[in-house]
């Protein structure tokens, strides 16, 4: 019997390929920024982060588009993946502008249909504040509130472009609560932790290698949701080899390494004959993060929108001053014997600048710190994460 006691990557999954190569670099690179500062659990969604980011590239121009675009990559399949996912997935956006934002035709026709609304933020900025947040707490079922912190809005706050995301599914086979019981958990650190950690012994795509071991679990197909041609979303954990640290993993994923992570499962998934039975152990976890993702993004190359160069001229009929002050994302997630729920908000704030403001038997441990990721579609080996994140401490 195989022991396997290291690090984990989950991901679920269920998207075309539309936005697969370049989504699944911005989901690394995203993970690999916002993990250099994150002291505890990281919980990030780069779906949300890219969704809100669209919002704002039909109105920016030269280099500012450019870098953009370089970071970003190809977002137009994002739109999509509600619809062709078999996840219980809800997303939304809304532009919020100024009540005097003279908004340029071409830049609102660009936008999705009925997202744009008018807002004082000139003469009443904290609840205009409240109000986003509201809106947020309703489309995240409650589960992400407060996205936009006290003081975030200004009266030179001039468009707030905002994206949120929920999503509530099943496993395919589900763990039993009689079999949770309490496990040791090794922390970064070598300290020992007693967590709940669920069981089962199950067939399930694995593959075990010198550089990395990996499962698959399916999700039950949105209950009232026609999913007829819908994909298959999956958790995908990985773990590196021995030794290796969850941060140093993270370092060195790449997307052709996780895409053929992810090629490997698919051919384990496939493959013909008797398949092993897999002894998997694995914590609950239930946690939220918010982040700032603004340095994050400006060192994955996306300076120029936060600062005096930026161009966002496409925006306006005026000569309007337009930059980006920040960019705040706020992730929820809860895995347990039934599924998963997870949530996550992000908010880009713009101003206009003034003076610059079966044979085998695999037992499957996760009883280590381990990165997960959230995809729409377990056969693609590239669609883009949906959720992202790293558990240090169950």
């Amino acid at each position: 019997m195989a022991n396997i006691n290291q690090l984990l990557i989950c991901s679920m999954v269920g998207l075309g390929t539309a936005f697969a190569s370049d989504g699944q670099k911005f989901d690394i690179d995203l993970l690999q920024q916002v993990s250099k500062t994150a002291k505890g659990n990281v919980c990030i969604s780069p779906y949300s982060a890219a969704s809100c980011l669209s919002l704002l590239t039909p109105g920016a121009g030269g280099n500012t588009l450019k870098q953009m675009q370089a970071v970003l990559g190809d977002t137009s399949g994002l739109a999509a993946i509600s619809d062709t996912t078999g996840l219980s997935l809800e997303t939304a956006n809304r532009v919020y502008i100024n009540t005097d934002f003279p908004i340029a035709p071409a830049y609102a026709a660009a936008l999705p249909k009925d997202s744009v609304v008018n807002i004082d933020f000139s003469g009443q900025p904290d609840p205009s504040r409240l109000t986003i947040n509201k809106w947020v707490e309703g489309v995240t079922h409650d589960r992400i509130k407060d996205l936009l912190p006290p003081n975030s809005i200004n009266p030179m706050t001039r468009l707030v472009a905002v994206n949120a995301i929920y999503m509530k599914d099943k496993w395919m086979s589900p763990f039993k609560a009689a079999q949770t019981t309490n496990r040791d958990f090794k922390r970064e650190n070598g300290a020992v932790k007693q967590v709940p950690t669920m069981f089962q012994s199950s067939i399930l795509p694995c593959v075990v290698t010198k550089e990395y071991s990996a499962i698959s679990l399916d999700y039950r197909p949105g209950e009232g949701k026609n999913i007829e041609g819908k994909t298959i979303g999956a958790m995908i954990a990985i773990l590196p080899p021995e030794g290796v640290s969850v941060d140093d993993f993270v370092r060195s994923l790449t997307p052709d390494s996780l895409s053929n992570i992810r090629k490997s499962l698919n051919n384990a998934r496939n493959t013909e004959g008797e398949k092993p039975t897999v002894e998997l152990f694995m914590p609950k976890f239930k946690f939220e993060a918010d982040s700032d993702l603004s340095e994050p993004l400006k060192n994955m190359g996306m300076d120029d929108a936060f600062g005096e160069n930026a161009d966002f001229s496409k925006m306006t009929t005026t000569k309007m001053p337009l930059y980006v002050s920040a960019v705040y994302q706020k992730c929820f997630v809860a895995v347990d014997e039934d599924g998963t729920e997870a949530a996550a908000a992000t908010a880009a704030v713009m101003m206009m600048r003034s003076a610059m403001v079966p044979k085998e038997r695999i037992s499957f441990a996760l009883d280590r710190p381990f990165v997960w990721m959230i995809v729409p579609d377990r056969d693609s080996t590239d669609s883009p994460a949906l959720f992202m994140g790293i558990v240090r401490e169950p």
